[in-house]
């Protein structure tokens, strides 16, 4: 799991013990209910499943870091600053 805080992170390890069968209901049920705890961009769509069909396992990675592509910089007063994901939208919401 990359780029969850150690909350968010407990409650999505919770759902899916280790070593158990792996229901993509509960993980679409998690983004649902910590949706707002998220970045703006995640879905259970983004989950790279990795598939070893010799010992029979599956390998789930989480990436909830904010992709460089939904990024931009702003300068103010001289200073640059990265923005992205809600931030982003906080900053297009007040700027209207």
């Amino acid at each position: 799991m990359i780029g969850l805080d150690p909350k968010t992170e407990t409650a999505l390890r919770a759902r899916l013990p280790k070593d158990s069968i792996v229901n993509p209901k509960l993980i679409r049920d998690f983004y649902q209910e910590y949706k707002s705890s998220l970045p703006v961009d995640a879905s259970p769509e983004t989950v790279v499943w990795k598939r070893d069909r010799q010992r029979a396992v599956v390998d789930i990675t989480f990436d909830f870091s904010t992709p460089p592509h939904n990024q931009f910089t702003i300068e103010n007063s001289g200073r640059k600053h990265m923005m992205s994901g809600k931030a982003t939208q906080e900053l297009a919401a007040t700027a209207r």
